[in-house]
């Protein structure tokens, strides 16, 4: 049963979890006594199929800057860039979670800026870790770290935005090779009688592909899996979602397992979720309603916090399965492959609106009429990210198999609302595409800008439908309220970032709705609260590199209380990231 996984955590490494001080002794990390011999490190690689790792921070190359140890030109060059992170150990796609604060306000990192003349440090970057190749490999180190008591942190190819993927002076699982896959056209779940067959295109990944490698691998088969769509990368053993999901279902790849419910798409932070008629379900509708990933996937293999290797999927060790769609990565094991249902290809419309306000009431009236559109759009299987400022609006909607006359006929309203409010000052156009990867490559492809690299916290929440349905004028005036961008530029893409401060997205149906609310809340380890939502909600800050810690506890103190508004607006609702800081 389930309890017999959850005693694993009570292990002295419980994976992305800590047992409180009172019951356990506190974690052994670098420079503690405790802290094992190179002897016992050697006696550790020997069962190792790579040499052990010694993560530097991102910027490590350039310095000392009177003669840099490393390419200081790629590096600066790169530094944007989520695949040039995802290749090395000590990278995080957040420049923040590489530094370190000490309750003191002293900070230990390493700039990229070596102007500040501020030495280049470890930070939170462990200084040892494993890289993992096969099962044998993560089996070793977690038995490893068990025995010694280490704090041991799991980090994959992406991006953890609670920077859970690394720990200072911890011990270092590294997933990012994990990329083995294959393809069956049928597919029996071990332990599963014989007639309990599932045809179609079936998927076996291993945790970490990323998506380029996903998107090649797909389109040679004509198939789609259900992932995150980002400009960055992510996988399946991601700490930064334990209370709410891992696995919460995009569309397609940002790694092979990755967060299946939410992502960010390059730097204009796009982000859909396209549902799609399953033949599990006889739907009818005209437009495509993908399911989240949690409800696609058919079987993982983990190795648990004891060094097990299992196999878990809805006939064999269901309760594990059922907590690993939704538990949180890292927290009962480190996943190494996840096999799951993909989907037809199919083409899309892809609109663009844009919208720039001139006083508060303009905003407010835009803003409310494209909420009020909100649950027409989900019900109708598109997909779309918006975002809402004092000063413009913008949003990408996602119609799968839908034309562009039957697009603009849905979003006339919408537009001709938008440009007589704002005395035409809207730009729309909606560009169509023969599939989803032929826009992804026309989005992301060579040469797209990078949106990883600064230093940014989130905070989240999920937007019930019912709210959004019922009271698109509060939604609005709340979105508002939090919006602040003092830079942006009216071109999609690109839309920059704002350059500081607190600022709000609302999704417009991008985590669920459509199919996603019809799945029984109690099939998957899932927060609930997912099946009831149209949209997720989120908040960010973001300072400048090499920022004191006055400025950074103020940021996050801002983001604090922004999160206390969003609490007022969502009420009895779930959030994105489990927000419990490490």
């Amino acid at each position: 049963m389930l309890t017999s996984y959850l005693s694993l955590l009570l292990f002295p490494v419980a994976l992305g979890t800590a047992t409180p001080r009172s019951q356990q002794q506190c974690r052994c990390i670098y420079g503690d006594p405790c802290w094992p011999t190179d002897a016992e490190f050697s006696s550790l690689a020997a069962l190792l199929s790579q040499p052990l790792l010694r993560p530097l921070p991102t910027a490590n190359p350039c310095y000392p800057s009177s003669a840099p140890v490393g390419n200081c030109s790629e590096v600066q060059a790169s530094y944007t860039d989520g695949i040039f992170r995802s290749d090395i150990p000590g990278s995080m796609q957040n420049a923040n979670f590489e530094t370190y604060l000490f309750p003191n306000g002293t900070i230990d990192a390493c700039y990229l800026n070596v102007t500040l003349n501020i030495p280049c440090n470890q930070g939170s970057v462990p200084p040892i870790g494993v890289d993992i190749r096969k099962a044998e490999d993560a089996q070793a180190a977690i038995n490893f770290a068990r025995q010694k008591n280490l704090r041991l942190v799991i980090k994959n190819t992406g991006h953890d935005y609670l920077g859970r993927s690394t720990a200072r002076g911890g011990f270092l699982l590294w997933t990012h090779h994990l990329k083995d896959k294959a393809y069956n056209a049928a597919f029996v779940p071990q332990g599963a009688p014989s007639t309990q067959t599932y045809e179609g295109k079936i998927e076996q990944i291993s945790s970490d592909l990323n998506r380029a490698h996903i998107f090649l691998f797909q389109l040679s088969r004509s198939a789609l899996v259900f992932n995150g769509m980002k400009h960055t990368t992510m996988s399946i053993n991601r700490a930064d979602s334990s209370s709410v999901a891992y696995l919460k279902g995009v569309l397609l790849a940002l790694q092979a397992v990755g967060l299946w419910g939410e992502d960010i798409v390059l730097s204009l932070q796009v982000s859909v979720l396209v549902r799609t008629v399953d033949s599990r379900t006889q739907m009818t509708e005209p437009h495509f309603l993908f399911f989240l990933g949690v409800d696609n996937v058919l079987e993982f293999t983990i190795v648990l916090a004891n060094g097990t290797l299992v196999t878990t999927n809805a006939y064999q060790s269901p309760d594990l399965f059922w907590a690993l769609r939704g538990g949180g990565g890292g927290t009962y094991g480190v996943v190494l492959s996840a096999t799951y249902q993909t989907h037809p290809k199919f083409p899309l419309t892809t609109p663009n609106l844009q919208v720039s306000f001139t006083s508060p009431a303009i905003a407010q009236s835009v803003a409310t009429e494209l909420f009020r559109l909100h649950t027409d759009l989900s019900d109708a299987g598109w997909g779309a990210y918006t975002w809402v400022f004092p000063e413009f609006m913008a949003a990408l909607f996602i119609a799968p198999n839908v034309t562009v006359d039957d697009a603009n006929k849905r979003l006339e309203p919408l537009v001709s609302f938008a440009t007589n409010a704002t005395g035409g000052a809207v730009l729309y156009t909606t560009p169509e595409y023969g599939s989803f990867m032929e826009w992804w490559k026309a989005t992301f492809g060579s040469g797209a800008p990078g949106q990883v690299g600064g230093n940014v916290e989130i905070a989240s929440r999920l937007l019930p439908r019912e709210l959004a349905k019922e009271r698109p004028e509060e939604v609005a005036r709340i979105a508002l309220s939090l919006g602040v961008a003092t830079k942006y530029v009216f071109l999609f893409p690109p839309l920059e970032y704002p350059s500081q401060h607190t600022f709000i997205s609302f999704f417009s149906s991008s985590v669920a709705g459509g199919a996603v609310s019809r799945v029984d809340p109690e099939s998957t380890g899932l927060n609930p609260s997912w099946r009831k939502a149209i949209a997720e909600v989120y908040i960010t800050e973001s300072w400048e590199e090499g920022a004191n810690s006055t400025t950074i506890l103020a940021a996050r103190e801002r983001l604090k209380q922004g999160t206390d508004v969003l609490d007022k607006l969502t009420t009895d609702s779930g959030s994105y990231l489990n927000e419990v800081r490490p």
